[in-house]
């Protein structure tokens, strides 16, 4: 039998993991290859019958785990050759193990797709699971929103300020500008300072000229 793999893609937001993962279904799906995607219930940014990302990409997603969903009960792999998994990290520790069960059981290759900490710099259940489980780990870079150095945290801001109380889980609308990703001297540095965080919308919306 095919031995499986659990995988685990992440970066902070904006970095391009729903498309990278959109990308690698299509991709195996032009070499014949079966595809389940799937996301948690709880990623309401989009109906439930599709998995799109910022820049445009989207597909059918074929099934959405809520909390009492199982991936070794409620699917049936015969069919499947790939299993690809976005927004994982909202998944529970108990779903993480039923991946980890379906690459080496069934032989399946399974990508999840996710953050790897809150706006608190906590690390969320799904993806602590999958950091102690994975066969491999894959970080997509993203520079600082402020300084252009790598960004790995997430700053959440909220009327301008920078905010680090509430629930963990903040499911935004794209483009909403709640989330920027930020090197860890520039969390610190806005997370304790009063000054005004600019939405990004309006930063992206500038237009920047270009030396001829």
């Amino acid at each position: 039998m095919t031995r499986g793999t659990l995988n685990f893609v992440t970066s902070p937001m904006n970095a391009g993991k729903t498309a990278n993962m959109l990308l690698r279904a299509r991709h195996a799906a032009t070499l014949g290859r079966r595809v389940l995607l799937a996301k948690p219930l709880s990623d309401t940014r989009h109906e439930s019958s599709v998995i799109r990302s910022r820049c445009g990409i989207e597909m059918k997603c074929d099934l959405c785990a809520g909390p009492e969903f199982s991936f070794t009960k409620d699917v049936l792999y015969g069919d499947v050759d790939i299993l690809l998994v976005d927004e994982a990290q909202f998944l529970s520790t108990r779903q993480i193990d039923e991946l980890r069960e379906v690459a080496d059981v069934h032989g399946i290759p399974v990508w999840c797709y996710g953050l790897l900490t809150d706006f608190k710099k906590n690390l969320f259940e799904g993806s602590k699971r999958l950091v102690e489980l994975c066969d491999k780990m894959i970080e997509l870079d993203i520079v600082c929103y402020f300084c252009k150095a790598d960004g790995r945290f997430h700053l959440k801001y909220a009327n301008g300020k920078a905010v680090v109380e509430g629930p963990s889980i903040d499911i935004s609308i794209p483009g909403d500008g709640k989330f920027v990703a930020v090197c860890h001297m520039c969390w610190t540095e806005k997370t304790s300072a009063s000054e005004e965080v600019q939405d990004p919308r309006v930063l992206c919306a500038k237009v920047i000229p270009v030396d001829r």
